[in-house]
Protein backbone atom coordinates (compact mmCIF):
# COMPACT_ATOMS: atom_id res chain seq x y z
CA UNK A 1 0.00 0.00 0.00
CA UNK A 2 0.88 3.36 -0.99
CA UNK A 3 1.46 6.10 1.32
CA UNK A 4 0.54 9.33 -0.29
CA UNK A 5 -0.30 12.69 -0.04
CA UNK A 6 -3.87 12.90 -2.18
CA UNK A 7 -5.52 10.36 -3.10
CA UNK A 8 -3.95 9.94 -7.14
CA UNK A 9 -0.29 11.25 -6.92
CA UNK A 10 0.83 8.03 -4.46
CA UNK A 11 3.92 10.34 -3.29
CA UNK A 12 5.49 9.44 -0.02
CA UNK A 13 5.89 11.55 2.71
CA UNK A 14 9.04 11.00 4.49
CA UNK A 15 12.60 10.41 2.93
CA UNK A 16 15.34 9.29 5.27
CA UNK A 17 19.08 11.06 5.27
CA UNK A 18 20.67 7.94 3.50
CA UNK A 19 18.00 7.51 0.69
CA UNK A 20 19.77 8.48 -2.42
CA UNK A 21 22.92 8.36 -0.93
CA UNK A 22 25.74 5.61 -2.65
CA UNK A 23 28.45 4.49 -0.46
CA UNK A 24 31.31 1.48 -1.15
CA UNK A 25 32.44 1.73 2.34
CA UNK A 26 30.32 0.44 4.84
CA UNK A 27 33.16 2.30 7.69
CA UNK A 28 31.99 5.55 6.06
CA UNK A 29 28.31 4.91 6.70
CA UNK A 30 29.44 3.73 10.44
CA UNK A 31 30.93 6.83 10.97
CA UNK A 32 27.98 8.73 9.76
CA UNK A 33 25.67 7.20 12.38
CA UNK A 34 28.41 7.38 15.42
CA UNK A 35 28.92 10.70 14.45
CA UNK A 36 25.16 11.23 14.60
CA UNK A 37 25.29 13.10 11.18
CA UNK A 38 27.35 15.67 12.42
CA UNK A 39 29.16 17.53 9.49
CA UNK A 40 26.98 15.29 6.61
CA UNK A 41 27.01 16.75 3.49
CA UNK A 42 27.92 20.47 5.02
CA UNK A 43 28.89 22.24 1.67
CA UNK A 44 32.43 23.09 2.35
CA UNK A 45 32.55 19.33 2.20
CA UNK A 46 31.22 19.23 -1.41
CA UNK A 47 31.80 18.13 -4.52
CA UNK A 48 30.08 17.59 -8.13
CA UNK A 49 30.69 14.44 -9.78
CA UNK A 50 29.94 13.19 -12.81
CA UNK A 51 26.45 11.64 -13.37
CA UNK A 52 23.50 10.57 -16.03
CA UNK A 53 20.04 10.95 -14.58
CA UNK A 54 17.14 8.53 -15.63
CA UNK A 55 13.90 9.46 -14.01
CA UNK A 56 11.36 7.17 -12.97
CA UNK A 57 7.72 6.55 -13.64
CA UNK A 58 6.06 3.58 -12.51
CA UNK A 59 9.32 1.87 -13.51
CA UNK A 60 9.56 3.40 -16.70
CA UNK A 61 12.69 5.05 -17.37
CA UNK A 62 11.40 9.07 -17.95
CA UNK A 63 14.24 11.03 -21.22
CA UNK A 64 14.21 14.48 -22.00
CA UNK A 65 12.60 16.31 -24.37
CA UNK A 66 16.15 16.39 -26.38
CA UNK A 67 15.63 13.24 -28.61
CA UNK A 68 14.98 10.90 -26.20
CA UNK A 69 18.74 11.23 -24.31
CA UNK A 70 19.42 11.19 -20.85
CA UNK A 71 20.23 14.23 -19.10
CA UNK A 72 23.32 15.23 -17.30
CA UNK A 73 22.39 15.47 -13.30
CA UNK A 74 24.36 17.29 -10.54
CA UNK A 75 25.45 13.93 -8.34
CA UNK A 76 27.24 15.64 -5.25
CA UNK A 77 29.69 14.07 -3.37
CA UNK A 78 31.00 14.03 0.37
CA UNK A 79 34.24 13.92 0.50
CA UNK A 80 34.26 13.82 4.48
CA UNK A 81 31.79 10.54 4.73
CA UNK A 82 33.03 9.53 1.10
CA UNK A 83 29.11 9.14 -0.16
CA UNK A 84 27.64 10.51 -3.38
CA UNK A 85 24.15 11.95 -3.14
CA UNK A 86 22.27 10.26 -6.13
CA UNK A 87 19.13 12.76 -5.56
CA UNK A 88 19.64 13.74 -9.82
CA UNK A 89 18.35 17.24 -9.79
CA UNK A 90 18.64 18.26 -13.37
CA UNK A 91 21.62 20.61 -14.49
CA UNK A 92 20.41 24.56 -14.83
CA UNK A 93 22.40 26.49 -17.70
CA UNK A 94 23.86 28.98 -15.91
CA UNK A 95 23.20 28.56 -12.46
CA UNK A 96 25.62 26.74 -9.92
CA UNK A 97 24.92 23.31 -8.68
CA UNK A 98 25.36 25.30 -4.78
CA UNK A 99 22.41 27.95 -5.32
CA UNK A 100 19.92 24.59 -5.24
CA UNK A 101 21.46 24.16 -1.43
CA UNK A 102 19.58 25.99 1.62
CA UNK A 103 22.27 28.23 3.58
Amino acid sequence: MAVGRGPSLNLRRFSFPLDWVVSNSLPDVSRILKNRFVGFMDLKNMKQVGGIASYLDAGDVVFSDEGCKQKKAHFIQDTYYNVISVHDFPMIPNQDWTHLYPA
